[in-house]
């Protein structure tokens, strides 16, 4: 998979995400000229996404790089065959990193029942 480059964000508007990279759309087709740069003025950026109605779903996918990445970490680490890693906290540490991006305050994250974590528990264990 090949995503766009660049710094993904939230654009000038709530739901719109942008990238600082010219992307395929912008070099494809004909030179766009002034309007790619009006256009790249007007959302803040080359636009990967508009009509977002959420704008917690724009923030969730400007942070998609950052997660594919932080789960490539994951993945790498589990990976591992070291056995000085002390695998676990490493990838604690990751997950952590990941949920303050997505979650500033962590009052606001949903509260497992026992079921749904022993059910976790259950999917991790086959998997």
């Amino acid at each position: 998979m090949e995503i766009t480059g660049g710094k993904w964000t939230v654009g000038k508007y709530p739901g719109v995400v942008v990238t600082s990279q010219r992307t395929k759309y912008y070099t494809e087709d004909i030179e766009r000229g002034d309007w790619e740069k009006q256009e790249v003025e007007y959302y803040g950026g080359y636009i990967l996404a508009e009509s977002i109605f959420n704008p917690d779903d724009a923030k969730l996918m400007a942070l998609s790089p950052a997660l594919l990445q932080a789960l490539n970490e994951i993945v790498i680490i589990a990976k591992s065959s070291n056995p000085y890693l002390n695998k676990d906290f490493l990838i604690l540490c990751i997950a952590n990193k990941v949920m303050e991006k997505l979650c500033p305050n962590p009052n606001l994250l949903p509260e497992f029942s026992e079921s749904t974590i022993n059910r976790i528990k259950t999917l991790i264990n086959k998997s």
